[in-house]
């Protein structure tokens, strides 16, 4: 969704007149080349300004990129949110929030694992990465998975931590992460509401997933770097800023490169090449913040050797920052030179007649569609941790033209067509792939008489897919490969296999064999043939089919919606207006109003305070926020209490908070509300008790049934509703009174 709100980082005039050096960027442009990275973005900032900027066609400032694990960043920031919020501590346990996963056994680490844990990399679970996300059970998958160590005795990298953690928010919250969010973080920053992945009850990855633009990443990193604040606004909790980027948890005898053993924070790494900390996703997506310098370094990129990356980076930044002025401005700006994705102009084939518009079909490969990776236009780096990896490519149709041609296809209940400069010059088109949205840019051309290449890189992703379609009389080869390379991703990763496979030598050597030989695995030829048009015998099969199919869809539902809900993150508008804010009234008003209903010490009473939960909705469709007791209590028939709540609600003019006793408790019980319903007008917040709502419930049950209430469970509920006035209507009275009264 686009954020209304316009916010661009302000531009220094040339680099140096901030104190970066021209001269210094281009070596470190040239370093990038001779080392063979592919750079994507860089956004060098200092001031609080962009000194430099740049983008490798077909890459633009538009463009949302893939971020990785940056996501973690966000979401320990949402974390910050809600603790700040009073939602949870970093000591709230897992299973406080699931208590239902502790049932049966006890679990001696399950009780002790935190919050805390989890944004430290400390939660001791092992979550293999090759761990199916399409079976949609990825909370049970977490509390399933082995353990390795006791919770906060080791260090592990697991991705899957954070995803407990957007779920943990999306329970106490009763909404999803990016809309928690929204009103948090992304419009302050002027973010437009980002993509991010997530599983079919639309709680996101947390770990990796996320698309954000290269600013959207800069603004992030320098809130950080400013301790919070962002347009003179304190947008993130300073404290949590500071938290966030300290040492958490050692890292350093499990890593082995330098910048991956410096220290761990709550979701931010410590670097070795220079006093400071960074934001860090995989193919080298980096918002690093350098503490002495006021400066940051924002990336893009999709080289999988991040080490190399960082080692390129620290070799001239920080040496690229100077004395404001203290260089000269090269006339000519150091620049990202386009990529080699292109395929150039070459001559036609006198295969385009006969090949125009058949339709070719290509069977699925039994080991890749087993393993969890059937053949799909996105290349495995792009899907491996996805919930819908794609594939299955089949119905490809090629038609040609003068300077382009279009390659159509199916993968699953997917379809894309898109277009192929066939000129030298790439075109771009749209297509939906594994539920999300990609801009597909792309190139043709025939290396010989009879080998159609196409070259196709989808914008926001890091990889670029190229496949060769061989064709020899009446069948078809179609052959994949990626750029990066499979041979050179898996050579990297095979050094880190002992962090994804149990820590049993002979596993983790299959694994390491398993990697070595993963292009021959997952780059395989499959062999197609060309159907022509369908008789009215087969068209009748068809049909037959068809009826079938339509017996199954309610198993492809999960699949279905999970796609929609995707789609609706990227495009829809948000309909469900924001128009209210809870909060905790001030410890002296809740101590004030607890004595003279229930008395208490003020150190009991502070106990109780501190454990208020704001109220929250239960689901993402729930109209209600359950309002939670602050203790137990017992109410016996035609007894009546008064619970202060702790809690107020700043509302916007035009609505009221309508309170109700919860729906559980009136069917059951016939819980009554003294005021039969409770009005919290937008005026109230202002009021010389601070909006203090109080409720006041009977027992009304006329079958003797004794109602017990637990501290933490809901016992009301209130519902926002907009309201109206009369035409003639002219009062100017203000609230300064109680709950339910008005006076002058």
């Amino acid at each position: 969704m686009e954020n209304k709100r316009k916010i661009s980082l302000e531009r220094a005039d040339y680099p140096e007149q901030v104190g970066v050096s021209s001269k210094e960027i281009a070596e470190l442009i040239k370093d990038f080349k001779e080392n063979n990275i592919e750079v994507h973005s860089i956004m060098i900032l200092r001031e609080g300004k962009v000194a430099f900027e740049t983008w490798a066609d077909p890459y633009s400032p538009d463009m949302p990129h893939a971020m990785y694990s940056v996501s973690k960043s966000f979401t320990s920031a949402a974390v910050g949110f809600a603790i700040s919020e009073g939602l949870m501590s970093l000591d709230t346990r897992l299973i406080d929030i699931f208590p239902e996963y502790c049932e049966g056994e006890p679990d001696e680490n399950l009780q002790i694992l935190n919050v805390h844990h989890l944004l430290s990399m400390q939660s001791g679970k092992s979550v293999s990465v090759f761990t199916d996300k399409g079976k949609n059970q990825w909370i049970k998958d977490f509390f399933d998975a082995p353990w390795k160590f006791k919770p906060g005795e080791g260090w592990e990298y697991i991705s899957e931590n954070q995803y407990m953690l957007c779920a943990m928010l999306t329970r106490v919250t009763g909404m999803s992460v990016i809309e928690y969010l929204t009103p948090r973080l992304f419009e302050p920053l002027g973010i437009d509401v980002p993509f991010w992945e997530h599983d079919i009850d639309g709680i996101e990855a947390g770990g990796w997933g996320l698309f954000l633009k290269t600013e959207d990443l800069a603004k992030f990193t320098l809130c950080y770097q400013q301790k919070g604040m962002f347009n003179g606004q304190q947008v993130i909790p300073a404290d949590w800023v500071h938290k966030s980027q300290k040492l958490q948890s050692d890292n350093s005898a499990v890593n082995k490169s330098p910048d991956s053993q410096s220290g761990y924070g709550y979701c931010f790494w410590r670097c070795a090449g220079l006093n400071g900390y960074r934001a860090d996703g995989m193919f080298s997506q980096f918002g690093i913040v350098a503490k002495d310098y006021g400066a940051s370094f924002i990336m893009t990129a999709g080289e999988v050797n991040e080490q190399k990356t960082r080692d390129c980076i620290w070799r001239h930044f920080p040496k690229c920052l100077i004395e404001a002025d203290s260089e000269e401005t090269p006339e000519e700006k150091p620049a990202l030179a386009p990529l080699d994705d292109d395929l150039p102009e070459m001559q036609r084939s006198l295969l385009e007649e006969w090949l125009h518009g058949r339709k070719m079909k290509f069977s699925k490969n039994m080991v890749l569609s087993a393993a969890g990776f059937p053949l799909s236009m996105l290349p495995i780096p792009i899907v491996y941790m996805s919930g819908d990896r794609a594939g299955g490519i089949t119905d490809v149709v090629f038609e040609f033209f003068e300077d382009t041609c279009t390659m159509s296809w199916a993968e699953g209940d997917e379809q894309n067509t898109i277009v192929c400069g066939m000129d030298g010059k790439p075109r771009r088109s749209p297509m939906t792939l594994a539920g999300m949205p990609f801009t597909a840019n792309a190139t043709a051309a025939w290396t010989t008489q009879n080998e159609l290449t196409v070259h196709m890189r989808p914008i926001e992703a890091v990889c670029q897919r190229i496949i060769k379609f061989t064709f020899d009389e009446d069948s078809v080869t179609f052959n994949p490969s990626s750029k990066p390379p499979i041979t050179a991703i898996a050579d990297y990763l095979k050094h880190d296999m002992d962090h994804f496979l149990p820590t049993f030598a002979p596993i983790q050597i299959l694994g390491v064999k398993a990697f070595e030989q993963a292009h021959h695995v997952l780059d395989v030829a499959h062999k197609g043939k060309f159907v022509e048009e369908e008789t009215a015998k087969e068209k009748e099969k068809k049909k037959e089919k068809d009826k079938d199919k339509d017996k199954d869809k309610e198993k492809d539902k999960d699949k279905e919606k999970r796609r929609e809900r995707r789609w609706e993150r990227r495009n829809k508008d948000v309909k469900i207006k924001r128009v209210a804010q809870f909060s905790k009234v001030s410890f002296e008003n809740f101590c004030d109003s607890w004595t003279e209903d229930f008395g208490g010490t003020p150190e009991e009473i502070k106990a109780i305070y501190e454990e208020i939960k704001l109220p929250r909705r239960a689901t993402s469709g729930s109209a209600g926020y359950d309002i939670f007791s602050p203790v137990d209590f017992t109410l016996e028939p035609g007894k009546t209490v008064k619970i202060p709540t702790g809690i107020r609600c700043e509302i916007d003019e035009g609505w009221v908070l309508k309170v109700y006793p919860r729906s559980g408790l009136g069917f059951k019980f016939r819980v009554q509300l003294n005021n039969t319903v409770g009005i919290i007008d937008s005026d109230y917040f202002y009021s010389d008790n601070e909006g203090h709502i109080f409720i006041k419930i009977t027992n009304d049950s006329n079958e003797g049934k004794i109602v017990e209430v637990k501290k933490g469970q809901g016992f009301a509920q209130g519902i926002f509703v907009e309201y109206g006035i009369t035409y003639d209507d002219d009062v100017t009275d203000v609230r300064n009174g109680g709950f339910g009264s008005t006076t002058k």
